[in-house]
């Protein structure tokens, strides 16, 4: 394969002020949450600290080094040339960067969640295989393209605890997608570390300041590769506690499947016309890490150095490192403290969880539970009609028992 202009501007990726290993995570802990209650993603509650900042090369030093490897000292091929190359057909791929580039001027979000999965996030994907929320999709063919979509149910979780739609699922992780981070409704943080509506929703930073810029780094140590400097979330705060829900039950529910992936920091990420961050948890050490917002575009190019942490993202069962523990515990970065918070409900959200969503007893019952207030019962017909209410939903929660049980 001929070297491309953009294979030159990856061999110099990783000494730019933009390179990858220099993009950071910052660790969550979850104070308060709603996990033990019935509760949508969207109406998800997480009250949180923040900081303990580490490089996404702690996670991907490995494939990092081989990627390094393979573009400058032009070492033989190996079993993950072909996704080296995916990755440099899609930094290649004018057509489809002319499509993706439509995803900024997206009249809504069923155009932008149609446009990012079918031209951002299963172009980098190994399997290239993606769901998108039908619910929220007003065409079957991409908007961009015009090819035909893959649509289908986006629900997960489990219906009596934290559950809900995203909008993509791509492999083993969620996307969630929005408007772009400088135009959302940001409100300022009050003394006691509660954001403005929606009064549910929470945010603090570890050191009580008010939201600044995506990251700060003037008072971290060049020479550590991790520091106590949170990542500053801005506008992506409103979204934080679905996101934050989403991501760890996604986590949970791909780990129950698979047992090795307990290890992995599990990524979803949220998306926007210009910006994508990832979040990860890792189910076994219960911790939660959370990328700062990262540019899709530099001009009317890719920015390489977010192309790649997306692409590296989603092969985490491939690329990333088993960090050891010791690198957190030596530094005294807390956990994310969601199994604590949940207390004796953990084997929920540990063997429980289904994708997509398993309705369970009470939330079917309640779509066809029958209000009969408004029936003043004087006559022999009003009786009747009461019974005969009553009678059909006595029926229709027996089947929806015997087709649980069938489960």
């Amino acid at each position: 394969m001929a070297c491309s202009l953009h294979e030159v501007a990856l061999q110099f990726l990783l000494k730019t002020d933009d390179s990858v290993p220099s993009r950071r995570f910052s660790n969550v802990n979850i104070k308060e949450c709603n996990a033990k209650g019935k509760s949508n993603f969207s109406d998800a509650f997480v009250k949180f600290d923040s900081g303990f900042c580490v490089p996404l090369f702690l996670f991907w030093q490995d494939s990092i080094c081989k990627l390094m490897e393979r573009k400058t000292l032009k070492t033989g091929k190996t079993k993950d040339d072909s996704l080296f190359e995916d990755l440099i057909g899609f930094l290649e791929d004018e057509k489809n960067r002319r499509h993706l580039m439509k995803a900024t001027s997206a009249g809504s979000e069923s155009e932008l969640q149609s446009i990012l999965a079918h031209h951002l996030f299963a172009p980098l994907s190994s399997s290239s295989k993606y769901l998108v929320e039908e619910s929220k999709t007003y065409s079957e063919q991409c908007p961009a393209c015009k090819k035909k979509l893959n649509l289908g149910n986006t629900s997960f979780g489990h219906a009596d605890y934290w559950h809900g739609h995203t909008n993509i699922f791509i492999g083993k992780s969620t996307v969630k997608v929005g408007k772009d981070l400088e135009d959302a409704d940001v409100t300022e943080e009050s003394d006691n570390g509660s954001m403005g509506e929606p009064s549910h929703k929470y945010m603090r930073t570890n050191n009580g300041q008010k939201n600044g810029p995506s990251r700060d780094l003037a008072d971290s140590d060049e020479d550590s590769d991790c520091s106590s400097l949170s990542v500053h979330f801005n506008e992506q705060t409103d979204h934080l506690p679905q996101i934050f829900s989403q991501t760890i039950t996604n986590a949970f529910f791909e780990s129950s499947k698979c047992s090795k992936l307990s290890d992995l920091f599990i990524p979803s990420f949220f998306a926007t016309p210009h910006g994508v961050s990832i979040h990860m948890y890792n189910c076994e050490r219960d911790r939660l890490y959370t990328s700062e917002n990262m540019n899709i575009w530099s001009g009317d190019n890719y920015n390489i150095g977010t192309i790649v942490c997306i692409w590296l993202a989603l092969h985490f069962e491939r690329f990333q490192n088993k960090v050891p523990e010791e690198e957190f515990t030596m530094r005294n970065v807390p956990k994310a403290n969601f199994k604590t918070v949940v207390g004796d409900l953990l084997s929920i959200y540990e063997k429980n969880l289904t994708k997509p969503l398993k309705n369970s007893k009470e939330r079917n019952s309640a779509e066809i539970n029958f209000d009969m207030k408004f029936l003043l019962i004087v006559s022999e017909y009003s009786k009747q009609m009461s019974e005969k209410l009553q009678t059909i939903q006595t029926m229709y929660e027996n089947k929806l028992q015997e087709s649980d049980d069938s489960k």
